[in-house]
This record gives structure tokens, sequence and C-alpha cells, in this order.
């Protein structure tokens, strides 16, 4: 009987988190935070890779909660900038939108009086 070695990625025992005895962060809060911007995709996914990222830190698995909270991070981050980029727009377009026809309305009275 042969033993074939797996493909799964094992828990890291010794890593920098380890030594000096910090757990890394899955940025729960952050991604909880995100769900409130208007890119609903991007911040559902850094809430589950947040909640993974705690998982695998209970499980013992350093590495992955790190890889897992950074990707957290990340998504949330991009949320939240694309959020505020989204809201700025939606605001600017419909401020030009009233502006133009607030505009158009006394060039009507102005150039077109009966």
């Amino acid at each position: 009987m042969t033993t074939q070695p797996s493909l799964a990625r094992q828990p890291s025992t010794l890593t920098e988190a380890a030594l000096d005895g910090s757990k890394p962060r899955d940025y729960l809060f952050l991604a909880i935070l995100s769900c409130f911007c208007p890119l609903w995709p991007i911040n559902i996914v850094a809430l589950a890779f947040s909640v993974m990222s705690r998982n695998s830190l209970q499980q013992g698995n350093v590495d992955g909660a790190r890889r897992l909270g950074r990707n957290a991070m990340i998504l949330s981050i991009v949320s939240i900038l694309g959020g505020i980029a989204a809201i700025a727009a939606t605001i600017a377009l419909n401020w030009g939108r009233e502006h133009w026809t607030h505009h158009r309305r006394w060039t009507v009275r102005l150039f077109y009086r009966p």
C-alpha cells in the first residue's frame, strides 16, 4: 500500500504570528461596514472571506486565516471606495441634469416669448 501526498494545505505550526503572539485579523467589522455600500457583489464576497478567515483561525490554520483576512480587507476597501465613487457620480449626474433642465427653462422663456 502506497501513500500519496495530500494536496490540501496543512496548517502551519511556525509562522510570524505564532512567534510574536499576535493573531491575524479577519476584518469582520470592515466587511460589515462595506455591506452598506452599493457594490453588493463585492462586499458580500468580502464578508464571506472574513467569516472564512475567522473559521480558519479557529481551526488552527494561521496561514489560511491570514490569506483570507487579507482578501477580505482588500475587497472591503474596494467596495467602500467604489461605493463612494458610485454615490458621488450619481449625485454629480443628478445635479448636472437638474442644473441643465433649470438652465434650459430660462433659455426657452427668454428667447421664445409668445
